[in-house]
């Protein structure tokens, strides 16, 4: 029997993380900590069988993702780009968002 990770490295199916959640995993797995793109597009093929079937939509939304998002650094370097995390922005943002959602909770009637 397949623990449920594993059910979405082996099935067709969209893993249920955002992708800033995936590209933040993909760059602190790696051993520098520092991705270029292509080598997070890598990652995301060979952790989840979706992203291997259905390419052109998840490329654009991971370009989108790390553009949008402060926790994602570009890093000029001789060779071109690697993309990095800054956890601080990463944790404000957190933070932020777990308040913003707690709130809503709280004010939603039962």
């Amino acid at each position: 029997m397949l623990s449920s990770f594993d059910v979405y490295k082996c099935a067709n199916i969209r893993p249920p993380y955002t992708y800033a959640c995936l590209i933040r995993w993909s760059i602190l797995e790696a051993p520098e900590k520092q991705r270029t793109l292509n080598e997070i597009y890598n990652w995301f093929m060979q952790m989840f069988l979706y992203f291997r079937h259905n390419n052109s939509a998840w490329k654009n939304a991971v370009r989108h993702n790390l553009s949008l998002h402060k926790c994602f650094v570009r890093v000029e370097g001789g060779k071109g780009a690697v993309w990095t995390v800054d956890e601080t922005e990463f944790q404000k943002r957190k933070k932020q968002k777990f308040n913003r959602d707690y709130m809503v909770r709280w004010l939603t009637p039962y």
